[in-house]
């Protein structure tokens, strides 16, 4: 017969293995959820006929910090709002681009709104804007503030319709206040003022995204800008595509800049920039690092404005008039570049290269201003 002991210790075992399957409020396992339009789906796949949630606010609202949201390909209609307690969620199209993600017709605003957040990320969505709405205003795709470590991935946001410069407009792709930001592949198409926009106090790494501004057959005002990142923010790019498709119809630049830059420290690594006015403006980016940009079909390729210090190299030119240009920053390192057919030119004074304010070292170039910043190739 058992002993007392014995009982004592079997009892407390039980008890605890009783304890461990029970999930305590706060401790609960990571839960996912399905989102269909049709109600039905999961637990595997979007053929399933488990009753899912028909929007994905409804998954947002009863989801719990850590969870899982699978969207399946469908049309869904209504803000989406990321607030505190949705820590760690990750919402994510089951099909790359079939979850589209809109704001009802008669509404203009921000079409996902993140707020004091850590760790969210979203995956694969369609974030649309037909500008055929009602909605008396323009639209920003995506809205980060207040948070850490958001992570947008592939995501496809775009003005659709036949006028997409006109009715309720894509503004603004995606813009970010907030603190480890990374934007991971996917594109931007056809939005009007701004690509993407790194405000003060944020930092945003930005890596493998495409930015299109072609507005079918429309003629607009050349105003925008790719990728803008204001003073305070601290930005990476790399491998960044930025311009509009030979085939827009259009014959002028169809970007005022491709990348602004008035943050300090900004890299910008293996970008590829077409048909803008400026690829890349530094405009008060104090030691800006440039190390592969690839400029095509442009008037300028760089174009440094205002600042100081900085490295400027793997500059490759194709059907751009200057090359690379200094206007009033000085002590940057401009070198290794190829300009092919176009200018090298540098308006500041000072004890470097020519008399400039920079250096300059193993450039190539059509011409030069001053003369001795740049090579030309032999004829």
């Amino acid at each position: 017969m058992p002993s007392s002991i014995q009982r004592v210790t079997s009892i407390t075992t039980l008890a605890a293995l009783l304890l461990g399957a029970i999930a305590l409020p706060g401790t609960a396992a990571a839960g996912t959820r399905w989102v269909d339009d049709d109600g039905r789906a999961g637990p595997t796949t979007c053929n399933g006929t488990k009753v899912a949630r028909k929007t994905i606010k409804g998954a947002i609202t009863a989801s719990a910090a850590g969870d899982l949201i699978k969207v399946c390909p469908g049309v869904y209609a209504g803000q989406l709002v990321f607030t505190g307690a949705k820590n760690g969620l990750t919402v994510r199209s089951m099909t790359p681009g079939g979850a589209k993600v809109r704001l009802p017709a008669a509404e203009s605003g921000t079409i996902i709104d993140v707020a004091n957040v850590t760790g969210l990320t979203l995956k694969g969505l369609a974030i649309q804007s037909p500008t055929g709405d009602a909605c008396g205003g323009s639209r920003t795709g995506v809205s980060i503030a207040s948070s850490t470590g958001v992570s947008l991935q592939k995501l496809s946001l775009r003005a659709t319709g036949t006028a997409t410069l006109t009715g309720c407009t894509l503004d603004t792709g995606i813009t970010s206040s907030a603190s480890a930001t990374t934007i991971s592949g996917g594109s931007i198409v056809d939005f009007s003022s701004d690509g993407v926009v790194a405000y003060s106090g944020g930092s945003l790494l930005v890596d493998g995204l495409s930015l299109t501004f072609a507005h079918a057959a429309e003629s607009p005002a050349t105003i925008a800008n790719g990728i803008n990142a204001q003073s305070g923010a601290a930005v990476t790019l790399r491998n960044v595509t930025i311009g509009g498709p030979a085939t827009a119809g259009v014959s002028t630049s169809l970007l005022s800049k491709g990348i602004q830059d008035w943050a300090p420290g900004m890299v910008i690594e293996n970008a590829t920039i077409s048909r803008v006015r400026t690829a890349i403006e530094v405009d008060n980016g104090d030691d800006v690092t440039v190390d592969g940009l690839s400029v095509s079909s442009s008037t300028t390729g760089v174009r440094l404005v205002a600042g100081s210090g900085g490295d400027i190299s793997g500059v490759v030119t194709s059907d751009v008039t200057t090359g690379i240009k200094a206007e009033g920053l000085t002590g940057a390192t401009i070198h290794d570049n190829t300009l092919t057919g176009a200018s090298c030119v540098d308006n500041t004074s000072g004890s470097k290269t020519a008399g400039t304010g920079n250096t300059w070292t193993n450039n190539t170039a059509a011409s030069s201003s001053p003369f001795g910043l740049c090579e030309t190739p032999p004829m």
